[in-house]
């Protein structure tokens, strides 16, 4: 099982996968209530999301929204599609 976490057009997401298929794209604005006005900055080299593995089927997500200028942080729950933290 693989994780990529990503930002597209204001809305972070994390695409999991194995080597053949997609398993769940997990939509994180709406899973924790934030909008979609961060936009990426050239010029700052750091990504704006990161995401690590902590088990099996637990992902640590850690993400800056810039609008707000607040750093959000959960565990993500694969098996149960939902946030905790």
């Amino acid at each position: 099982m693989f994780c990529c976490p990503y930002f597209d057009n204001g809305v972070f997401k994390l695409l999991i996968f194995s080597r053949r298929k997609v398993v769940q794209e997990f939509n994180i604005n709406e899973a924790i209530g934030i909008n979609n006005k961060t936009r990426s900055n050239d010029n700052f080299p750091d990504p704006f999301i990161n995401a690590v593995f902590i088990s099996d089927d637990k992902i640590f997500v850690n993400l800056y929204h810039s609008q707000d200028q607040v750093m959000h942080h959960f565990i993500y729950d694969i098996n149960e599609n939902k946030v905790s933290g």
